[in-house]
């Protein structure tokens, strides 16, 4: 799951969801018979991770698809499969915003996954706010705080990233960047056809490849108290059953 919290557009998306460690090694499927293997990501994943999300109409959009039916539309070219959480919420208790999802996708075989466990992103949209870089990058220092964050956890085939892995060593910003609002976008029709830049990201975010044929499940849970800021502590709880063809 993630947060998605920008100034005069805020939601909240499941799933959807920006480090020494880079993604380079895992972009290539690796053949280790002892797998899966997890890293976190760099910067520019986490922008990019954002263009592909933002550039998919809802319709048609992933983060508005609880099956896992849609899972694959807009996915980069090349080994990188993004998952996301969902644009479906719930309040289960007064001042708590739920994100659910439970997917079911086939994938090819060699994917690398790449997803944010909680994240945010902030921009100044196209006749709106005139935030500098300093103030984006302050609001989401702010949201991404590992004081807010009670829950956060990453599970994947049986092996668990705890809160304090993730908080030490999967935390990411993201470079300055920009993406495409298409016609039927998910922010709004005042920003169809609309192209949004100096944007920014920052949050916990996960690389898993070297996935064998066979069936997988990746899982992840973030509870992030966001009450001075917004009203409400967002809580996510995002699950893939993954196929994976055979070679």
């Amino acid at each position: 799951m993630m947060t998605f919290l920008r100034p005069r557009r805020s939601c909240v998306v499941a799933g959807l969801a920006l480090l020494a460690c880079a993604l380079a090694a895992p972009l290539a499927p690796a053949d280790n018979p002892h797998g899966p293997d997890i890293a976190p990501v760099n910067g520019e994943w986490s922008a990019r991770f954002w263009q592909w999300l933002l550039s998919t109409p809802a319709d048609e959009n992933p983060a508005t698809d609880d099956t896992g039916s849609e899972a694959a539309n807009g996915q980069p070219p090349g080994n990188v499969f993004f998952l996301c959480g969902t644009f479906t919420t719930s309040n289960p208790a007064p001042g708590v915003v739920l994100g659910e999802a439970n997917r079911t996708i086939r994938v090819p075989y060699g994917k690398t996954f790449v997803f944010p466990v909680v994240n945010s992103e902030w921009d100044n949209p196209t006749g709106g706010t005139d935030f500098t870089t300093k103030d984006l990058r302050a609001f989401l220092a702010e949201q991404m705080d590992p004081d807010r964050i009670a829950t956060l956890s990453c599970t994947i085939d049986g092996i668990t990233l705890s809160r304090d892995d993730l908080i030490e060593n999967f935390r990411v910003t993201s470079p300055k960047f920009s993406y495409f609002l298409p016609a039927g976008n998910l922010v709004g029709p005042a920003f169809d056809n609309t192209t949004i830049r100096n944007a920014y990201s920052d949050g916990y975010y996960v690389s898993v490849t070297n996935l064998a044929p066979g069936r997988h499940t990746i899982h992840w849970e973030a509870s992030v108290d966001l009450t001075d800021l917004f009203g409400f502590t967002f809580v996510q709880d995002i699950t893939y059953t993954i196929d994976v063809l055979p070679r």
